[in-house]
């Protein structure tokens, strides 16, 4: 099977419609992100891969120089028919071709792990990032399940917490100008309280700018009165919604707002027609806390295939992979 390339030059909406074809597809190989992590100094790429005339695989490829090394990067890409082994074995190929001189190229398509398919990326150069930092497994709760199937999923301490927040709390999606100051603030005094790593303001601002207009993403709260006490920032794949970054303010343990929003959001999506509620990564290890939270919503483990890398200036990126591994460590042992 020959797969050919073909770097894209069309448009916005043709680019999102060839890449939601693909039942991998994910919101951050949209056109709409690649905009995102422009306004960060990446450069984008994108790519489709062709073979018999047809398209068999795509890919937005963000691009950066930094410290004079040239790095690449498919966020849930490339994009593909995974349990067609022969395009994907090609695609790889065309994909390692493309960028003879970056210190990497990162993938991380958003399948299930299956052995034949993490033997066949594999044998294509890309070796598996084992990073404490990155999560190959994921919680998925299926909305097809009835609203009383859902409740009776979740574990019964959630319930009893969220039947008593119900009484006081109101859940809504929020615009961009309602939610992001109050998110924010909230999400910066969370990292300070757990010494996790900070994010600006900006971020979140560039993000929902880039995607809040064409729907990929969306912002729900909880309120006690006028005061948000959680919030959580959602990414819409095809018929996925993915819990992407959340908060809680320190009053949040009084009134459990972030199971009830969470809950909410459920409901939400069953009833606007989508198939799953995607929790996100879960690590009993490195993050009992939150995968134990996560959990008490009684959704089912998926493994996915992970983070790869190939390279062809193996020594820099060794280099690479051993400081960014150090710093990890260093943060772990002073939080």
């Amino acid at each position: 099977m020959t797969v050919e390339t073909k770097r894209f030059q069309g448009a916005r909406r043709e680019w999102n419609s060839i890449a939601s074809f693909f039942p991998c597809y994910s919101s951050e190989q949209s056109w709409e992100w690649g905009d995102y992590l422009k306004s960060f100094g990446w450069s984008v790429d994108r790519v489709l891969f062709i073979s018999g005339g047809c398209v068999c695989g795509a890919a937005s490829v963000a691009m950066r120089t930094k410290y004079g090394q040239f790095f690449c990067y498919t966020p849930r890409g490339p994009l593909a028919e995974y349990d067609d082994f022969e395009a994907v074995s090609g695609i790889l190929e065309n994909l390692k071709a493309l960028y003879p001189k970056a210190v990497f190229i990162k993938i991380n398509p958003d399948v299930k792990y299956e052995e034949k398919l993490f033997e066949l990326i594999s044998a294509a150069g890309f070796s598996k990032e084992e990073s404490p930092d990155l999560f190959t497994e994921t919680l998925e709760i299926p909305l097809e399940l009835s609203e009383i199937e859902l409740w009776n999923r979740i574990r019964p301490r959630v319930r009893s917490y969220m039947r008593k927040s119900q009484e006081i709390l109101k859940i809504r999606t929020c615009g961009r100008d309602e939610f992001i100051p109050s998110f924010s603030e909230i999400y910066s005094g969370m990292s300070r309280l757990k010494k996790l790593c900070r994010i600006s303001s900006d971020y979140f601002e560039k993000m929902s700018e880039a995607l809040e207009p064409s729907g990929i993403l969306k912002m729900r709260a909880a309120y006690h009165g006028d005061r948000m006490l959680a919030g959580i920032i959602l990414l819409i794949s095809n018929k996925t919604v993915l819990y992407k970054w959340g908060a809680a303010s320190r009053e949040e343990p009084e009134f459990r707002a972030s199971y009830l929003l969470h809950w909410d959001t459920i409901l939400w999506a069953k009833r606007n027609g989508y198939k799953y509620y995607d929790l996100g990564g879960v690590d009993l290890k490195e993050n009992p806390g939150v995968t134990q939270f996560k959990k008490g919503f009684g959704g089912i483990e998926k493994q996915l295939i992970g983070e790869f890398d190939f390279s062809n200036r193996r020594v820099i990126h060794r280099i690479y992979s051993r400081l960014r591994d150090d710093l990890y460590r260093i943060r772990r042992f002073i939080n």
